[in-house]
Parts: structure tokens; sequence; C-alpha cells
């Protein structure tokens, strides 16, 4: 894919609900998440994720743009298997987590998705925000509340493609 680096790279994309850290390198996205520390040992180099800084900031255009993004953070089976059925949800739909968990085959785990969903090092591109209480609450985020109520308004607003 052009859109990610020669080598592994970090950059920080400023977008409305917070600064972005990206880091990426020739097989994927490894870290997308709204901890904006400098990676130890990852080469600041924001000319080399231009490509991925702007489809980032077209999400907030159009949460539809993302497609496709290579993901390379590893993860074991379990999350592995969430990121997959999670990429089911579409843009403007949410799941909950006991859901979540009857879809992997493991009903009972929703305590388990959860903390999968917590550790999530991808957000928006796996997108965790679209998980919620089994009530409709909005559960936890480990990005802020705030923020996922925004990610959520926002994908609602453009459900069914751009304005």
């Amino acid at each position: 894919m052009r859109d990610l680096p020669r080598r592994t790279a970090a950059a920080t994309v400023d977008t409305p609900v917070g600064g972005i850290m990206v880091v990426a390198g020739p097989d994927g996205l490894t870290s997308l998440g709204f901890d904006t520390t400098p990676r130890d040992g990852v080469p600041w180099d924001p000319d080399a994720l231009a490509p991925l800084s702007r489809r980032i900031l077209g999400y907030f255009e159009d949460p539809t743009s993302l497609g496709e993004l290579p993901v390379a953070a590893p993860v074991g089976a379990f999350a592995a298997s969430l990121r997959a059925a999670l990429a089911q949800v579409p843009v403007g739909a949410t799941t909950s987590y006991g859901q979540l968990a009857r879809r992997v085959g493991r009903p009972g785990a929703a305590r388990a998705v959860g903390r999968a969903m917590a550790t999530n090092p991808v957000a928006l591109v796996v997108p965790c925000h679209r998980v919620v209480r089994g009530d409709g609450g909005l559960g936890g985020y480990a990005c802020g509340l705030d923020r996922k109520r925004a990610l959520l308004e926002h994908e609602d607003r453009h459900r069914g493609g751009p304005e």
C-alpha cells in the first residue's frame, strides 16, 4: 500500500477530538491512539506518514474513508477474532460487549471483550468506540468517554455516507 512508510515512523495528527499519535511501518499501523507521547526508539517523521495522516483526517469528514488500512499491531487469537468481528459493525452502528463475545463464539466473555477493547492499539481503524453496554449505555473507553460519545455522534451524523 502506497500510504505506508518505507520504515517505521511516528507522527501526530491534530483532529477535532484531539491529537492522535500514528506509528506505522511498511507492514501497516502498529499504533493509532490518543496518547501522543513520543515512542522511544521510533523516529519522528511526519512527512513519511503524511498520506496516512490525510486518511485519518479524512475520517472526520467521512467516517467511511479509512477503508482497509493494514494493521501490523500484534495481538493474540482472541483479540484478532474481535478485530474481524468488529470490522463487520458498520459506521453509525454499535454492538455490545456481550454481542461481540457471542459473535466470536465466546458467550459469557463480555468482560474479556471489554479488556481487549481497552487495550486496542489502533483506535478508529479497529473501531472499539462502537462497542457499548448491553443496555445501550456507553460503557468504558480508554480514550475517554467524551471522545467515545463524540466519535459515535460523528458517525451517526454520517451514517450512509458523506453529507
